[in-house]
């Protein structure tokens, strides 16, 4: 084996390693200081709860209606299934964040624990996911009968050895449409009884099967238990829930008569119930999206994070619309205390906020650092993991940083393919240097192909004069992507006269880095298509061979400001799409090769639309040649389709 080469083994090692010390992460990562968070109110709301180690941990859910944040049942070893049947949790109706379960021993299913949870809201998640299963050994169904909404994110299920009422779920009438599910690599379902009760349960719009949670538990799906109530939940005895319900009713068309409410609740003391509203009153605040409190009520309010005990709420008006409470003042908001009271308030101009040297090895982590202008010390980036959007939401989180006072430090990030979402930064201070000598470090990143798409005025200053850079495995960034962003940061960048630069050939060595343009032409256009051709890259290389074949990206683009990096997802979560095209074959000599590829038809469009496109060559390397068999690729090029059924030639 040669130097630097990987076994297919050695890879499942290295990735059950990363999985299993993500997920021990993740399971232990509120743990510590999370009791002093767990202040039960006389209504039944709890903060984040993390029940971890001892099945009597359970104990701490007594008497929640809602967790106001996470659920978590996790790391419970020598657990026994006898332990949890002394528990059941039956007022328990919402979640508004996640709910993982993983490592806990002994749990066979959540039935009797949480017979009557309805909605889990996904405001929080673990990589997309709102529900998360995996690795429960003994678990043998899920158990959640009455489990109408996941409101946002989706579900993970996997490697659950004997999980079984998986498949006998539609999972895409609980979650959002939007929600990518995750289900593999628990029990075959046809080594699973799936016995739904006999000609009582819900088809699936799919195929028909059954749909059931066990032997004795139909899936819930209200269209089809309540046909005359236009979607609405209703009762046990089939009478229509008010229109502010979800889940169910105690009774019908009674707005305090509801499991859970759809938009808001209010708490009315005289007499003390629940009221369901569309939205809140006058001289209360909506808080997490689901309740109204008054401003008194909205200061008491603390964090249940650990990290962030220091947090209380604050009013914010006029929100969106809305008068809210919040514990954390949004984007380009500014925390002002006036009378001992916290309110948020606009900012004139971008909010100056200074946060602490940070390590983001996830998006949710990533959220730490929103609205942050200046990271006071050294940002450590490090996703490990990858969900929808990935780039997006970091953009979302991270798109206002200025400043990094210590050094920038980007490494086994193999989701990211550029740093185009840290948009504003425009200075690396250098004070604090990574090894006492680095102000920047971008090393083993599988998938990154681009710096900044920076211009020279708005180019990212090194301040430190002595700080040296390092970049190192980085397959696919290009040695000049690298050049350019150091020139523009004004590094001397000479070898001889500064040895400082530390930049290694294993940048750049698994792509094609120096690249021809490729020319792209538009042939025809209808409502729904475009028919293009360009160059027959064969006639430019000196083995033809090495041509594998074409790409062809296009995405919808309102504006002609489409970028080859910038929210671009190596994982295939962004909006460019690809087709792939075959070479074209010919037997004849080389100069009688023709100069054009046939052409190529880009069909299903939408109408009277503008598309961004651009054509790229996947190219073998190989230095032995006398152009060492270079790639090509286009400039981008911008279409719209027409808006009738007429066809348009180019050039008419």
């Amino acid at each position: 084996m040669s130097r630097g080469t990987t076994t297919m083994s050695q890879l499942h090692v290295i990735g059950n390693s990363l999985c299993v010390f993500f997920w021990a992460s993740i399971a232990a990562l509120y743990f510590h200081g999370a009791d002093g968070f767990v202040n039960h109110s006389a209504h039944g709301l709890c903060p984040s709860m993390y029940i971890r180690n001892v099945v009597h941990d359970l104990e701490r859910l007594t008497k929640c209606r809602v967790i106001e944040g996470n659920l978590q049942i996790s790391l419970i070893h020598n657990g026994v299934a006898s332990a949890y049947m002394n528990y059941s949790f039956p007022q328990l109706r919402e979640i508004t964040g996640y709910f993982l379960l993983t490592w806990a021993d002994g749990l066979q299913t959540l039935k009797n624990l949480f017979p009557n949870l309805t909605i889990i809201r996904g405001q929080e998640f673990v990589y997309n996911y709102a529900l998360l299963i995996r690795e429960m050994s003994g678990m043998y169904e899920i158990g959640l009968p009455s489990l109408t909404n996941i409101m946002s994110r989706g579900v993970y299920i996997s490697r659950n050895p004997n999980l079984c009422y998986v498949d006998t779920i539609d999972w895409a009438r609980i979650t959002n449409d939007a929600s990518i599910n995750d289900i593999q690599k628990n029990k075959p379902s046809d080594q699973c009884p799936n016995l739904c009760p006999l000609n009582r349960c819900p088809k699936a719009e799919s195929d028909s099967r059954d749909l059931c949670w066990s032997n004795s538990d139909c899936q819930i799906v209200h269209k089809d238990k309540c046909p005359g109530c236009g979607g609405r939940p209703c009762t046990e005895d089939n009478k229509c829930c008010d229109e502010q319900c979800l889940g169910g009713c105690y009774a019908s068309n009674s707005p305090s008569e509801c499991f859970v409410c759809k938009n808001v609740e209010l708490l009315d003391m005289n007499p003390t119930k629940i009221v369901c509203l569309s939205h809140c009153p006058k001289s209360t605040f909506e808080y997490l999206n689901r309740r109204c409190v008054t401003e008194d009520e909205c200061r008491n309010i603390q964090s249940s994070d650990p990290r962030k005990r220091n947090l209380r709420g604050k009013r914010l008006d006029n929100f969106n619309g809305n008068d809210v409470c919040v514990l954390e003042c949004p984007k380009n908001y500014k925390t002002v205390v006036q009378n001992d009271r916290e309110f948020c308030e606009p900012c004139d101009g971008p909010c100056k906020k200074i946060c602490p040297a940070t390590f983001v090895d996830s998006v949710e982590l990533s959220a730490n650092l929103k609205g942050c202008t200046t990271v006071n010390g050294t940002l450590k980036i490090q996703i490990r993991g990858y969900s929808t959007n990935l780039v997006k939401e970091l953009e979302n989180n991270l798109d206002m940083i200025e400043d990094i006072e210590g050094s920038l430090v980007v490494a086994n990030s193999y989701s990211l393919s550029s740093l185009n979402f840290l948009k504003s930064l425009k200075r690396i201070h250098g004070n604090i240097l990574e090894e006492n000598v680095y102000a920047v470090v971008v090393k083993s990143n599988e998938n990154m192909q681009d710096l900044w798409n920076r211009t020279e005025g708005s180019s990212i200053q090194i301040l430190r004069p002595e700080a040296r850079v390092l970049f190192h495995y980085n397959p696919k960034l290009c040695p000049e992507v690298i050049h350019t962003f150091l020139r523009q940061s004004t590094i001397n960048t000479s070898r001889e006269t500064n040895p400082t630069i530390d930049i290694g050939v294993t940048n750049g060595d698994k792509v094609p880095c120096n690249k021809a343009e490729l020319a792209l032409e538009i042939r025809k256009k209808t409502n729904s298509s475009v028919t293009i051709r360009w160059e027959n890259f064969r006639r430019n290389l000196t083995d033809p061979r090495h041509l594998l074949n074409y790409e062809v990206y296009y995405k919808v683009s309102p504006e002609q400001t489409a970028s080859l990096y910038e929210d671009r997802d190596p994982c295939g979560g962004d909006d460019w799409k690809v087709l792939d095209v075959a070479k074209m074959s010919f037997e004849g000599s080389r100069q009688d090769e023709p100069i054009w590829q046939g052409e190529t038809l880009i069909p299903k469009l939408l109408f009277y639309t503008q598309y961004a496109l651009y054509v790229k060559t996947v190219v073998i390397p190989n230095t032995d040649s006398p152009n060492q068999n270079i790639a090509a690729q286009s400039k981008i090029l911008y279409f719209t389709t027409l808006p009738g059924g007429t066809i348009q030639n180019q050039g008419e």
